[in-house]
């Protein structure tokens, strides 16, 4: 169990902090489309970087994509 909370901080401060990296401000909010193949714990990343605001000059749209 303590080397799957240690990947999930990991991922999530891989977010936190590469974000703020790679935004660059923009005049207008550039698009992009992101795709998730499963509908639980293993997307929390891409949800909590949405609702935490990481992708601020970014219109993100996510996209399910059944395999």
């Amino acid at each position: 169990m303590g080397k799957i909370k240690f990947l999930l901080v990991a991922i999530l401060l891989e977010f936190l902090f590469a974000a703020p990296l790679v935004a660059q401000p923009q005049s207008s909010a550039e698009k992009i489309r992101m795709v998730y193949s499963a509908v639980g714990s293993s997307q929390n990343p891409l949800w909590i970087a949405q609702e935490a605001g990481l992708f601020n000059s970014i219109d993100v749209e996510f996209l399910y994509v059944a395999i």
